[in-house]
């Protein structure tokens, strides 16, 4: 059967509905966003995807840190329970690094580490591995704080690594640590309808 015949034992309605999408899409209007507008119209919500199976880790504590068993070194809290800091709790150093496995590889198009009170490194470089590669990292490059990253292409993976290329250093050696109080994702779903992941409610 082709095509027309497959539409042609449709209802009138359905028939009208893309033929109207056809039209559109001649004058040069995306299908899929105008059937993103439609949904939104309609009070139709995306799948919102959970954090809740997601972990994340951190350089461990090393003997001559301070703070040792602190509840801010648990880094998964901004993932679990946003607004609660993963803290290092001491100076930030080069070196030291947060990283999240989303469990599977996902179509993300921005990143972004929630840092208030501008605890934040000066520069710092993402790394990413897709589940089949889990111990070879791509390096995507270094980018200047704060980290808030929007990719050009949407890129698909698992895992990401922010890593401190360069510390933020007060004068006068006063404490300042890197805290990360939110953990926010785009992932690109169905009909590239860009999604924030967010913790379960």
């Amino acid at each position: 059967m082709g095509m027309l015949d497959f539409v042609s034992s449709w209802s009138a309605g359905w028939q009208w509905f893309v033929g109207g999408l056809v039209l559109l899409s001649i004058l040069g209007l995306s299908i899929p966003v105008i059937i993103r507008f439609l949904l939104r119209v309609l009070g139709v919500k995306p799948m919102w995807p959970s954090r809740e199976k997601w972990n994340a880790h951190c350089k461990p504590w090393h003997e001559g840190e301070p703070n040792k068993g602190a509840p801010e070194l648990n880094a998964n809290l901004p993932l679990h329970y946003p607004g609660q800091r993963w803290c290092q709790m001491r100076n930030m150093e080069k070196g030291d690094y947060y990283q999240v496995d989303m469990q599977k590889d996902r179509l993300i198009s921005e990143l972004h580490l929630v840092c208030m009170e501008g605890r934040y490194p000066k520069k710092y470089r993402i790394e990413i591995a897709k589940s089949d590669a889990m111990d070879s990292l791509e390096n995507l490059g270094e980018y200047d704080g704060p980290i808030h990253h929007k990719f050009k292409k949407s890129r698909k993976f698992r895992v990401v690594k922010f890593t401190i290329v360069e510390p933020d250093i007060l004068e006068g050696g006063g404490m300042h640590s890197w805290c990360i109080y939110d953990v926010i994702f785009t992932e690109v779903r169905f009909l590239r309808w860009k999604v924030p992941i967010g913790a379960k409610s």
